[in-house]
Formats: structure tokens, C-alpha cells, sequence
């Protein structure tokens, strides 16, 4: 009797062995593919605002250029008008990707928490800033130049951003929320 436990002591040893080592795959395997999904959540969040950090440098070349063009006084208005219309174009094109990329992660198709709020809710609340200003300076120049005066967006042209903003940066109440919604009303974007 003793002979036959002896015996069977190794075979058990192996069979237990065998399904700590599937169990232990399995249970890595399950990690590992929570690993590589958030990966590929953070790659995907990545390419797409990789087109609004495109837009925002075409958006900043233009302004570039209707800022050189409104400080040489040899130009005629007409080129000056040029690029303006092309600098407004690409603000726009440029807010207009933003919201894009706030449906994206308001809906949930964007799922890299981590990123999004550490990396790219800190360059859309600049931005914020930046929607505001540069309305106010192509209005300005508008004026300067006898240009048809910009019309504010529609209400709720930018709903999805500003929601993006509001649940980033500490809700409706928050100061950051409230001094955005001060400004843009002080630049006659709203």
C-alpha cells in the first residue's frame, strides 16, 4: 500500500503543478491583454488627436501670416483680407477638430483615462484660452480693416467641448469654468 502512494505521489505532484502553471498562464494572460488594451486605448487616443495638434499648427500659420501681413503697411487690403479669411478658416477648422476629438471621448469611443487627463485635458484647457483670444483679436482686426464683423458661434456650437472642459477641470462651479465663461463673454464670443 505504501509502495502504490509512493508511487502515485509524483504523478500527483506533476498534475497539481500542471494546473497551478495553467491557472497562473491564464491569470497572466488576462493581465497581459488588460496591458495591451489599455496600449492600444492610449495609441489609438494618441492618432487621433495627432489631427488636432495638425489643425492647431495650420491654425497657427495662418495667424502668422495675417499678423506679419497686418504690420507691413505696403500691403494692400486686399491680401491683408486674404489672410484674414484664411486665418478665420483655420481657427475655425481648428475648434471645430477640437470639439471633434470631445465627442470622441464623451461618447466613450476614447477609453484612456489616464492619458486624457494627464496629457491632453491640460492642452485643451489652454486652448480654452485660445478660443477666446483669438476671437477677440480677429474681431479686432476686423474692425481695424472695415471687415464684415465675425458672428459668434451658435449656442451650442461647442457643447461637446465645453463639456469635455466642465468634467475636466472640476465641473461647473469650478473656478476654471467660471473664468472661461467670464472671458468669453468679455471678448463677445458668447
Amino acid at each position: 500500500m505504501l509502495e502504490n502512494i509512493i508511487k502515485i505521489c509524483p504523478i500527483l505532484i506533476s498534475l497539481v503543478s500542471l494546473v497551478y502553471t495553467i491557472f497562473l498562464n491564464r491569470k497572466t494572460r488576462k493581465i497581459r491583454e488588460k496591458v495591451e488594451k489599455v496600449q492600444l486605448d492610449i495609441i489609438k487616443a494618441s492618432e487621433l488627436y495627432v489631427h488636432v495638434k495638425n489643425s492647431k499648427k495650420v491654425y497657427e500659420d495662418a495667424m502668422a501670416e495675417l499678423i506679419v501681413a497686418c504690420s507691413n503697411e505696403e500691403l494692400g487690403i486686399e491680401i491683408v483680407q486674404e489672410k484674414f479669411l484664411k486665418a478665420y478658416n483655420r481657427y475655425t477648422d481648428f475648434f471645430n477638430e477640437v470639439n471633434d476629438f470631445c465627442i470622441m471621448v464623451n461618447i466613450g469611443a476614447i477609453k484612456a483615462e489616464n492619458y486624457i487627463k494627464n496629457t491632453i485635458s491640460v492642452n485643451l484647457s489652454k486652448y480654452a484660452t485660445i478660443q477666446y483670444d483669438t476671437f477677440a483679436s480677429l474681431q479686432g482686426i476686423a474692425h481695424k480693416y472695415g471687415f464684415e464683423e465675425l458672428r459668434k458661434p451658435d449656442y451650442k456650437a461647442f457643447e461637446e467641448y465645453d463639456k469635455f472642459l466642465i468634467a475636466y477641470n472640476g465641473g461647473e462651479n469650478s473656478a476654471f469654468w467660471t473664468d472661461i465663461k467670464t472671458k468669453r463673454r468679455q471678448n463677445g464670443f458668447e
